[in-house]
């Protein structure tokens, strides 16, 4: 279900998500038919949302680190920060399944890490 071509930011050959198409009794998965919007979008705005958490974490590190004083939470928002680089330059590379999966499993150490 994927289809080659450019644009978003992404080198040429990486595949692209589509629609979904009909099953053999004419109806669509429901959801698929929910997902596909949401694919799309995902599609033409990676991975610069992942470069954005990884500015939000950078800044959150110099905060912690220059105004806080606190060079221990300042280092572990710098490996969050790290780790959404690193999952941002993943989907750019073409290795989509591990830069979703390093963004999801970063992104749950955020929640963790926040608490309450």
């Amino acid at each position: 279900m994927a289809q080659t071509g450019s644009g978003g930011g992404q080198p040429e050959g990486t595949p692209k998500l589509k629609a979904p198409s009909p099953g053999p009794d004419g109806n669509e998965d429901v959801a698929k038919k929910a997902a596909a919007p949401l694919a799309t979008a995902s599609s033409h705005s990676d991975p610069y949302p992942h470069y954005i958490m990884s500015g939000a974490c950078a800044g959150a590190a110099y905060h912690s680190y220059a105004n806080l004083n606190n060079p221990r939470a300042a280092g572990i928002k710098l490996v969050f920060g790290a780790a959404y680089l690193w999952a941002g330059r993943m989907l750019y590379t073409g290795n989509p399944k591990l830069g979703y999966d390093l963004g999801t499993i970063t992104s749950l150490g955020v929640r963790l890490r926040a608490g309450r």
